[in-house]
């Protein structure tokens, strides 16, 4: 029988989509392999799609998560490319066949036998599984180094929103022609990179989205040089035949008659996210103004690890509201409402299997959004609160109505509380895994050295992005 390590991390068991604590094994550490011991993971709107079998091909147990962040702690004798200690990343993809035309191509995301980080089998012929977990083993070739100016958890989501909407802007000639127009549709996980990405690459950036409620932060603090309400008939006349390109983002069915009708003629319109059902396309506004639409999935490894070095050396991150494994079920039913500024991401380490919230009740309740007085703790009562460390699920959102109030979700793209991320407290460590290749002791220490050096990151990317006229949260 193969060697295997032991893991914890969460998983959905059916349908319901709901997560549970989940103790399962990977491989061993072979001689191409490297262990990850995982930090952060984004939140993406696939996990929530796979975790309640939307597309239907969801194979129970999921442990979902294709946006990490973590530090290497084993390395196969054949790994030239990193070094116990290192600061990696994983993305949507952990092998192909690295042999067809496609992967000779360095496209291993099209590749007929790629193997995806979670829901498939891997080469062992053994089940992968996700990133909302405490160690991943995974092939040095689908490994990437992260910029030591990029902060783990904000950057965590690069590894899938970041690719996915950088690939086809470049594909798609976006990237060398300053001046052009971009139109962003929908202002959420994908579509705020693209806006950052488009104002680096010099474009002129339009957000299209169907609330108003969004407009001032994507001009005045993403960047956005306008903003159009798609549901305003004035705002959709004046927009019309304006736009040279425009990267459709939303994840909920809807119309692209709208955006066709933006294009100028020769425009491109490029879908890139996954409805569950499918859109309908129609033709004529295609054929009298000689206009495309084209898709595209993410990236391939080396255009990936492009991606990353581009948002290094622009002081591009992602906005994220940061939550705890045990907040997950919650994240996933605000995401289900498009309620998150803009991307969920769990500390991984800030729950261990043997933590729950009730033993630690203070803690949990004492967590509120900044701009609150007050919030409702688990029992229903109101309690002054300190600044908060962690996002709290249960906050009363005094300024927006709860998160499970349908009155506060009317839109496609409901407004909800700007909580910026702030660190876990030190006291919340996990103790990392007793079979790991170096000490208790050598982890700690990495781990610690990591997030004192994201804290720099974070002041040279203010000063970075200050001088390039827009400004990020971290």
């Amino acid at each position: 029988m193969a060697a295997t390590q032991k893991a914890f991390g969460w998983a959905a068991k059916d349908a319901s989509g709901v997560l549970s604590p989940f103790h399962f094994s990977r491989r061993e550490n072979g001689a191409e392999d490297v262990t990850i011991k995982v930090l952060y993971c984004g939140v993406c709107h696939s996990d929530l799609h796979n975790a309640k079998n939307e597309w239907g091909f969801t194979n129970y147990p999921l442990v979902p998560g294709h946006e990490m962040v973590g530090t290497v702690t084993k390395t196969g004798e054949n790994v030239q490319k990193f070094k116990v200690g290192d600061r990696v990343g994983v993305g949507v993809i952990v092998g192909s066949c690295r042999t067809c035309s496609i992967c000779e191509q360095d496209l291993e995301n099209y590749c007929p036998k790629l193997v995806f980080t979670y829901n498939s089998l891997d080469k062992d012929g053994t089940k992968t599984y996700g990133g909302y977990s405490d160690i991943i083993v995974v092939d040095q070739h689908f490994v990437l180094r992260f910029p030591e100016n990029i902060p783990s958890d904000s950057g965590a989501p690069l590894l899938c929103a970041g690719i996915t909407v950088y690939s086809p802007m470049k594909y798609y000639g976006m990237i060398d022609q300053p001046g052009k127009h971009l139109g962003v549709a929908g202002l959420g996980g994908l579509g705020h990179v693209a806006v950052k990405f488009g104002k680096a690459f010099g474009l002129k950036v339009t957000v299209i989205s169907r609330s108003s409620e969004k407009a001032d932060e994507a001009i005045n603090k993403l960047g956005a040089d306008a903003f159009i309400v798609s549901s305003d008939p004035a705002q959709l006349k004046s927009a019309l035949g304006t736009m040279d390109f425009i990267i459709d983002t939303i994840a909920a069915v809807h119309s692209l008659d709208p955006l066709l009708g933006f294009l100028k003629m020769n425009g491109k319109l490029i879908t890139v996210g996954l409805p569950n059902k499918p859109l309908e396309l129609p033709i004529f506004p295609l054929v009298l103004g000689r206009k495309l639409v084209g898709g595209s999935d993410i990236g391939g490894i080396k255009e990936t690890q492009e991606m990353l070095d581009f948002c290094g050396k622009h002081g591009i991150t992602s906005d994220i509201e940061l939550i705890r494994m045990d907040e997950i079920n919650t994240a996933m039913e605000r995401l289900a409402k498009s309620d998150v500024r803009y991307r969920f991401v769990i500390d991984i380490e800030a729950i261990s299997s043997e933590t729950t919230i009730a033993q630690r009740p203070a803690y949990h309740q004492s967590r509120r959004p900044p701009h609150a007085s007050k919030v409702q703790n688990s029992t229903g009562d109101n309690t002054e609160s300190p600044q908060p460390h962690y996002l709290d699920p249960v906050a009363s959102w005094s300024s927006y109505g709860s998160p499970h109030d349908p009155k506060a979700h009317k839109s496609f793209e409901s407004s909800t509380a700007h909580t910026s991320k702030v660190q876990r407290p030190s006291s919340e460590q996990k103790p990392p895994s007793q079979d790991l290749s170096i000490s208790t002791s050598q982890v700690t220490l990495q781990t610690e050295e990591i997030k004192e050096a994201e804290q720099r990151r974070r002041g040279k990317n203010r000063i970075l992005s200050q001088k390039r006229g827009y400004v990020m949260r971290h």
